[in-house]
């Protein structure tokens, strides 16, 4: 997201004021993390059933894969927190690079294995219900016993979010899996399942570079600076944030890069469609996006997008 200023909600009576919907999430954390290890635990079991009972399934690659996912997640998680602890890396950064890869890796993987539909359901899944394993692992009551688990919780713990970054990321994070998921479906049913990477990249380029070239723009002061402007974001109550045009029209190229890299798949219909709709949508939808709620409202527009151009 572009650079941003706010508040630092860190505690109950600004939570009251702000937002009763994160102050009841954090009033009743620890009923939250056992309904949620329940549901991951009928999660787990719906999915095993559906595996075990899939045909021409090749279950020996999905859990490779599995365990390749999660270990590559894990250590991303423990290294870019362990820079955080140790080398100062800003967390605005390393919390991009999370939420990306958490979205972006396992469904990369899979868009380019040869499954069928029924099989990439399947594999999506399991996509979801790890994702969901590593989101638990991080939680307060790990955290206090495992010392790696809080280096790894450090890379996405903004300091003002502080006390709500966990809640953000279990909202954030398992609703992007599940757009992605969801269209990556879709996508394969329409015959477009080699743009199901485009909306993943246009977030990933577009969205997790405009506040670090905006930073990196005024830290040199070029042409005067970052040009600012306010808005609000949606569900954000009377929060006012500080965006620039540097960090938007970055968005917007990192879209545009995003649509281009896969030129050579489309009409041209369909990218006359993608250039003049997926990047203006995004950088408009990103000035007034839900804070800590980007990705998802971003993936799911952005697939939207993509389903129309499959159309065409």
């Amino acid at each position: 997201m572009a650079t941003e200023k706010f508040a630092e909600q860190q505690n109950i009576g600004d939570l009251r004021k702000e937002d009763p919907c994160l102050l009841f999430f954090k009033q009743n954390a620890t009923a939250l993390i056992g309904a949620a290890l329940i549901l991951q635990i009928c999660f787990l079991g719906t999915i095993s059933f559906l595996t075990a009972t899939a045909r021409q399934l090749d279950a020996a690659l999905l859990f490779l894969s599995l365990l390749a996912k999660t270990v590559f997640l894990t250590l991303l998680l423990y290294g870019t927190g362990w820079c955080v602890e140790n080398r100062g890396w800003r967390v605005a950064y390393t919390r991009k690079i999370i939420h990306v890869a958490f979205f972006a890796v396992p469904f990369w993987f899979d868009a380019h294995m040869p499954l069928s539909e029924a099989e990439s359901v399947i594999w999506a899944l399991w996509n979801i219900n790890m994702v969901g394993w590593i989101l638990l692992l991080i939680t307060k009551p790990v955290r206090r016993l495992i010392p790696i688990v809080q280096t790894m919780y450090a890379s996405s713990d903004r300091p003002e979010d502080k006390g709500l970054s966990q809640i953000y990321a279990w909202i954030q994070i398992p609703l992007s899996i599940v757009i992605i998921g969801g269209f990556s479906v879709v996508l394969r049913v329409m015959g477009a399942a080699k743009w199901t990477m485009i909306p993943i990249l246009a977030v990933a380029i577009g969205d997790g570079l405009a506040e670090p070239v905006a930073v990196f723009w005024e830290d040199r002061k070029w042409f005067g600076g970052t040009h600012k402007y306010r808005t609000r974001g949606l569900f954000s109550g009377d929060r006012v944030f500080t965006r620039s045009i540097e960090g938007s029209g970055t968005v917007f190229v990192g879209t545009l890069v995003s649509v281009l890299i896969y030129l050579n798949t489309m009409s041209n219909g369909q990218l006359i469609f993608f250039v003049c709709v997926l990047p203006i949508v995004i950088t408009i939808l990103e000035m007034v996006a839900p804070h800590s709620l980007d990705n998802p409202f971003l993936l799911f527009f952005g697939y939207l997008i993509t389903c129309c151009a499959s159309l065409i």
